[in-house]
């Protein structure tokens, strides 16, 4: 005799809407939400091309804008990065809206956020030129030619003498 017991099926997890556009992956928000009401991203017909809700954050200003997919990211700023789930995706100014977020997953449409200047990040870059500089020119300079009556060093008489380097380049 045994009992019976009876198992409800488990709800299936709802997942987030989500559709791709020029090959971008747009995830969906609820309607009633405000960044889903400014979403004014479409297909123009008449031109035939699909015009993107675009968010900016230049100088700590935000603005929402509508520009259509060719459009080149230096059009829109310099220095711009595309603010990822938990990144920024630095751009290329020459590529268009389309070929930058091409297989990136975005929130409604893209947010992009300019990069601020870092004075600690251009004074190493130039630390890096001086010292890459001073390694060609310590590699440039010709090592001097032993003298041809010298004996190698298996055949010294005495202790081998010890042998000084010296490098223009500081230790890292």
């Amino acid at each position: 005799m045994g009992r019976t017991i009876q198992l409800e099926k488990a709800e299936p997890q709802r997942k987030q809407p989500q559709r791709t556009r020029n090959g971008c992956i747009v995830k969906s928000l609820p309607r009633e939400m405000s960044r889903a009401k400014q979403n004014k991203s479409h297909w123009d017909k008449v031109k035939k091309v699909f015009i993107w809700t675009v968010e900016l954050i230049i100088d700590g200003e935000t603005k929402v804008v509508q520009v259509p997919d060719s459009v080149y990211i230096k059009e829109l700023g310099s220095d711009l990065c595309l603010q990822t789930q938990d990144a920024y995706k630095r751009l290329d100014g020459d590529q268009t809206l389309a070929e930058s977020i091409k297989g990136e997953a975005v929130l409604e449409f893209p947010t992009f956020v300019q990069r601020a200047p870092d004075s600690s990040e251009s004074e190493s870059e130039s630390e890096s030129e001086s010292e890459s500089e001073s390694e060609s020119e310590s590699e440039s300079e010709s090592e001097p030619e032993p003298e041809p009556d010298a004996k190698p060093e298996s055949e010294s008489d005495g202790p081998p003498e010890e042998t000084k380097f010296s490098s223009s380049v500081a230790p890292a």
